[in-house]
Parts: structure tokens; sequence; C-alpha cells
């Protein structure tokens, strides 16, 4: 379109498939089945070749308990990892969303310093850091619950050492907890809040240069952090399955609202600018799938 900040706009409503991801509830749900039927699975075949062999008779019920537990704690970290990338790409995103209608209004000669104090504070946070933690996190947990299983091969009982490795990964969990309630439960809605607040005071600039486009929709709030934290430890982890998929139905309709929102302003600013189209220039080709999987996980 030739105007500072317009093609930069495009260019992310064009590409947010790459850094948007959608996380369903029910894929969650199944997630869980999934993860516990593995889970199950091993802790049968486990007791069954330890029964057979007369080293596991009063510890059966106790192994199959603390395999179980072990894998949904792989779970519970792996998604809340995933939240909290989708968080870090969501937000990397929202920053170039943001420069680029700041610098499309400045194209203008618009009064744009009230938004850039708007994107000040919605560019703010260690969200990317807090990936990289969840990431490690989740690691670790997968390496315990391997762990866990090691040992019951070779000792055959549920030992002290064994209850040891549950407790680091409960303590894991709570950890992936608290860090998930800072970047991907309270995100929501502050984002979103900031996002609107952006929007509302760019509305009369935009209706000055002829663009009309109804406002974005604040989504619904959720708990606060301490209510969070206090359901977390009273329920031993269990509320942190409603937490996950509360948060990304959340996470999902402020996408929904912006993904209909943008869509729209781009139309109106590419009518104001005259663009008949959009020409893209410069595809990469697609990686290979291991460069793929690579990717996913980072």
């Amino acid at each position: 379109m030739g105007r500072k900040g317009a093609d930069d706009f495009a260019d992310c409503v064009i590409r947010r498939s790459s850094q948007d991801t959608i996380i369903r509830s029910k894929y969650i749900v199944l997630m869980v089945l999934i993860s516990l039927a593995c889970a199950a699975a091993i802790s049968y075949i486990l007791c069954e070749r330890y029964v057979l062999r007369g080293m596991l008779t009063e510890d059966s019920f106790d192994v199959v308990s603390l395999e179980l537990i072990s894998c949904l704690c792989c779970f519970l970290n792996f998604t809340m990892y995933l939240i909290c990338r989708r968080v870090r790409d969501h937000h990397e995103r929202d920053i170039v969303w943001r420069r680029a209608l700041i610098d499309y209004l400045s194209s203008y000669g618009l009064d744009v310093k009230r938004l850039e104090n708007i994107n000040a504070r919605a560019s703010e946070g260690r969200h990317a850091l807090m990936a990289v933690v969840s990431f490690i996190l989740w690691f670790a947990s997968v390496l315990l619950s391997v762990s866990l299983v090691l040992i019951i091969m070779v000792e055959g009982s549920v030992s002290l050492q064994l209850r040891a490795i549950f407790q680091v990964g409960y303590i894991m969990v709570l950890v992936q907890f608290i860090c998930t309630l800072g970047t991907a439960v309270r995100y929501p809605e502050r984002h979103d809040s900031l996002q609107v607040e952006f929007v509302d005071e760019m509305q009369p600039m935009l209706e000055g240069l002829g663009i009309h486009v109804d406002a974005m929709k604040p989504i619904a709030a959720g708990h606060g952090f301490l209510i969070n934290l206090i359901l977390f430890l009273v329920t031993l982890g269990l509320y942190a399955l409603y937490m996950i998929g509360s948060s990304a139905t959340r996470m999902n309709r402020h996408m929904f609202s912006q993904w209909a929102y943008e869509e729209k302003l781009l139309s109106e600013i590419m009518r104001v600018e005259g663009a008949t189209g959009i020409n893209v220039i410069n595809a990469e080709p697609d990686p290979k799938m291991i460069v793929r999987l690579a990717k996913g996980f980072t």
C-alpha cells in the first residue's frame, strides 16, 4: 500500500497463523485420557511382570498410583508449557500489530502519544523467559517419570526413593502452575483489557480517516491469582485441569475477537489506501519435517 505501517499490519494479519494457536478444551480432555491410559498400561505391565515373579504383592496398588500420578504430572506440565508458549507467541505478534498501527496513524500526522503509552504497558512481561522455564520443568518431569519406571523395574517395589521422586514431581507441577498463573491465566484478561483500551483510543483517529470498524469486545474475567492458588492446593493439583481448560477458552475468545476486528480493519485500510489486493512475496519453502517438529517445541 506504500504507506508506513499499513504493509506491516497487513503482513501481521496474513501471517497470524504462524504465531496464534487455538487450543481446544476437548483436545485437552483427550490428552488427559490418553496420558492416563498410557500410565495405566505401563503400570499393569510392571505389576504383572513382578507379581508373576513374586516380587510385587502388597505394593501393586502403590505402583499403579505412583505411575498414574507421575504421568498426569507430565501431562499437566506439558499442557501448561503449551499455554506459556502460546502466550509468548501471541504477545510478540501483538507488539508488531500495535506498532504497525501506530506507525500508520503517525504517517498521517496524528498524535499517537497515548497509543504509545498503552503499547508500552501492553508490551511488558517476561513471557519468553517463562516459556523457557516452563519447557525445562516439563522436560524434567518427563525424566522423573522415566526414572520412576526404571527404578520400579529394577527394585520391584515402592521404596522411599520412589516416593521422593513423586514428591519432587508434584513440587515441579506446583512451580509450573505458579509460573502459568502469572503468564497464562492472568494474561488473557490483562492483555485483552489493554488491547481493548488501545483500540478504543484508536477508534476516533480511524474515524477521522474515514475508516469505520466496530471496536473489539472484552472477554469475561476469570478468578484472581490467590483464589486459583488456594483451589490448586485444596484439590491437590486437580484444579489445574479446570484452570488449563478455562484459560485456553478465554484466550481463544480473545483471539477470535481480535481476528474478526483486524480482518475488518485491514479491509477498511485497503479501501482507504486504494489497494486492490495482497501479493505474497518472498514465500519461504516448507522446511523438512524434523525442522517443523523442532520448531513446534520451541
